[in-house]
C-alpha cells in the first residue's frame, strides 16, 4: 500500500502581489491621464498624439478590474465573503470591464477614421508608393511560383477544360492545346495560369481591380498548353498579346517570342493526340485558337505581359534582342489605362521603358479624356490600399472585367469622414478623455 500523497502546499501571495502591483499601475496612470488632461495636450491637432496614453491607460484598467475579479472568487473560496458578495461583486466588476471594452473600442474607431481621413487626403502619393512597392517586389522575382494547392489546381484544370470545351469529344485522354491548336495527350496539357498564383489576392486586387484577386484559380486567368509552352510563358520567354489592336472587343490573340536567346529551344506542337517537335520561335506570330467565344480575361493577359517584359529587362537585356523593342513600341494592347490600376500602371511603363513620365501621365490623360481609362471607385480603392498596405507590411506579397459598371457607386462600408465629421474630431479626445476620467472618479468613490 502506498503511503498517502501529501498535497503540494500552494500559495496566494503570487495573485495578491499581482493585484497590489496592478492597483499601484493603475492609481499612476489615473494620475498620469490628470496631468495630461490639465496641461491641455489631450486636445491636440487630431488628438492622436495623446491616443497611445489613453489606450494604455484603458487596458491597465482592464488588467486591474480582472485582478479584483481573480481577487474577489479567492476571497469566496477562503470563505471570508458570501456567494451574495460574491455575486454582486462580480456583477459590479463586470460592468466596469464592460464600460472599459466599450471605450477601446470607441478609441479604436476614432483612430482608424481619422488614419482613413488621413489616407484619403494622401491618397496619391500612397497609391504612388505602394506602387513603387509592389514593382520592387515584382522586380525581386517575376517569375514566382510556389507549391500549388491540389485540390484547387485540379479544380482549376477541370474548370479550363470545361469552360473551354477543350475535350476530346470522342477521346478523354485528349485536350486542346490554344497555341498548338490541335489536341495532345491530357498528360502533356497542363493548366497554366496567367497571373501567377504564388501572388497575393490582396496585391492582384491592388493591380488589376477589386475581385480579381479570387479569380487566381478561374477559368479567366488560365491557358491550356503543352508543358514546353507553358514553362515558356512562365519564365517570360514569350508572351500573348491581341493579333489586331483595331479589333473590338478583343478576341484574337497571337504569341510573340521575347527572349531570342531561347529561340532554338526544342518544344512540341499537338495535333490529333501525336506531338511533333518544334523550336520556340516557330510560334512567334501564330495565333492561338479556342474552341468556343471564351477567352482570358484580357487584364490578366496584359499584367502577363508587363511582367515578362520587366522580367526580360531586368535578366535579359542583352539576350532579349529586337524583339522585346519591337514588342512594346507596336503597342500591342490598345488601351493600357483600362486594365491596371492608374497608379502602378505609369510605374510598370517607366520600369519596362514604354515612356518616360511626362509621356504616360500624357497617354492616361488622353485615355481618361476619351472614357477609355477606367475611373477607379474611389472606396473600392482605399479599401484594397488598406489590405495591401498590411501585406507589404509583412512582406508577404504573396471585377469581372465589367466595362460598363457604375464607377460613382461608393462602397457603404467604408466609413468617408466628411468636412463636419473632421471638425468634431477636433474635441472628440478632450470629451472622451474627459469621460474616461469622470468613470475613473466614480469607481473609486465605490472602491
Amino acid at each position: 500500500m502506498e503511503p498517502p500523497s501529501i498535497p503540494r502546499r500552494t500559495s496566494s501571495k503570487s495573485k495578491a502581489a499581482t493585484y497590489s502591483r496592478l492597483r499601484i499601475r493603475y492609481r499612476k496612470s489615473k494620475q498620469n491621464l490628470r496631468k495630461i488632461s490639465a496641461a491641455s495636450n489631450v486636445s491636440n491637432g487630431s488628438g492622436l498624439d495623446s491616443y497611445p496614453v489613453l489606450l494604455k491607460h484603458l487596458r491597465e484598467a482592464l488588467e486591474y478590474y480582472q485582478a479584483c475579479r481573480g481577487k474577489l472568487e479567492k476571497e469566496f473560496s477562503a470563505g471570508k465573503i458570501s456567494s451574495d458578495d460574491l455575486i454582486n461583486g462580480s456583477r459590479k466588476i463586470n460592468d466596469k470591464i464592460d464600460n472599459k471594452c466599450k471605450q477601446i473600442v470607441r478609441l479604436e474607431r476614432y483612430r482608424y477614421r481619422v488614419e482613413k481621413a488621413h489616407l484619403i487626403e494622401d491618397a496619391k502619393n500612397m497609391q504612388e508608393l505602394l506602387a513603387e512597392t509592389v514593382t520592387r517586389y515584382l522586380y525581386k522575382d517575376t517569375t514566382v511560383q510556389k507549391k500549388l494547392n491540389k485540390t484547387a489546381q485540379y479544380q482549376f484544370r477541370r474548370a479550363l477544360i470545361h469552360d473551354n470545351s477543350a475535350q476530346h469529344p470522342e477521346a478523354n485522354d485528349l485536350v486542346w492545346c490554344a497555341i498548338s491548336g490541335g489536341y495532345g495527350s491530357a498528360k502533356e496539357i497542363r493548366a497554366a495560369h496567367i497571373v501567377p498564383s504564388a501572388f497575393s489576392a490582396e496585391i492582384i486586387d491592388y493591380i488589376c481591380g477589386v475581385g480579381c484577386g479570387s479569380r487566381l484559380y478561374s477559368s479567366d486567368n488560365g491557358l491550356l498548353l503543352g508543358n514546353h509552352l507553358e514553362e515558356a510563358l512562365d519564365k517570360g520567354k514569350i508572351v500573348i498579346v491581341p493579333k489586331d489592336i483595331n479589333e473590338d472587343p478583343i478576341t484574337t490573340f497571337v504569341v510573340r517570342l521575347v527572349n531570342q536567346s531561347s529561340k532554338n529551344q526544342p518544344i512540341y506542337l499537338f495535333e490529333n493526340g501525336n506531338g511533333m517537335r518544334h523550336i520556340l520561335s516557330d510560334v512567334d506570330g501564330r495565333e492561338l485558337t479556342f474552341l468556343n467565344d471564351n477567352r482570358p480575361k484580357k487584364r490578366f493577359l496584359y499584367f502577363r505581359y508587363l511582367l515578362s517584359m520587366m522580367h526580360n529587362k531586368l535578366n535579359r537585356p542583352l539576350q532579349a534582342g529586337a524583339n522585346i523593342d519591337e514588342i512594346r513600341h507596336n503597342y500591342p494592347w490598345p488601351t493600357m489605362g483600362r486594365y491596371l490600376r492608374k497608379a502602378f500602371l505609369l510605374r510598370f511603363a517607366q520600369e519596362v521603358g514604354d515612356a518616360d513620365e511626362a509621356n504616360v501621365s500624357e497617354i492616361l490623360e488622353k485615355l481618361e479624356a476619351s472614357g477609355d481609362l477606367e475611373q477607379e471607385n474611389r472606396s473600392e480603392s482605399i479599401a484594397v490600399m488598406f489590405k495591401v498596405r498590411e501585406v507589404v507590411k509583412q512582406g508577404a506579397v504573396k471585377q469581372d472585367e465589367d466595362e460598363d459598371e457604375d464607377e460613382d457607386e461608393e462602397d457603404e462600408s467604408v466609413a468617408w469622414v466628411t468636412k463636419d465629421e473632421d471638425e468634431n474630431n477636433a474635441s472628440f479626445m478632450e470629451d472622451f478623455s474627459q469621460e474616461v476620467m469622470d468613470m475613473d472618479s466614480s469607481d473609486e468613490e465605490e472602491e
